[in-house]
């Protein structure tokens, strides 16, 4: 429960993200958010991904910047919005095909129990 709790987020921590703190504005960090996700999406699209990828892309795009500034410090390039979603693709790529694998595992399970209860009918 408690690494659930740490992506829940109030309205006053929404204004407190450290892009805001470094002195981006909040509807220019929403921007940016929002042309990050719409990358991934369109790149997603080119590479006909599914829709669960684009979709947990998008949310650790979010996440990133939750702990992350897009501005940077004084000597310091900030992670622009677009540089990251190729490692946040292939990331949530890599994180959807073992909840698949995890899934076809337990399938199998389930099939093998079933015929071993079966076979002693």
């Amino acid at each position: 429960m408690i690494a659930e709790s740490q992506w829940l987020f109030t309205e006053d921590e929404l204004l407190r993200t450290p892009s805001i703190i470094d002195g981006l504005s909040p509807d220019k960090e929403r921007e940016n958010r929002g042309k990050g996700v719409n990358f991934i999406l369109q790149v997603g699209i080119m590479l006909k991904l599914p829709q669960i990828t684009l979709a947990t892309a998008s949310v650790f795009l979010h996440r990133f910047y939750m702990r992350h500034s897009m501005k940077g410090e004084a000597n310091q390039q900030g992670f622009h919005h677009y540089e990251y979603v190729p490692l946040i693709l292939r990331t949530s790529s890599v994180r959807n095909i073992q909840l698949q694998a995890g899934s076809l595992n337990t399938f199998r399970r389930t099939l093998y129990c079933q015929s071993v209860d079966n076979s002693e009918l």
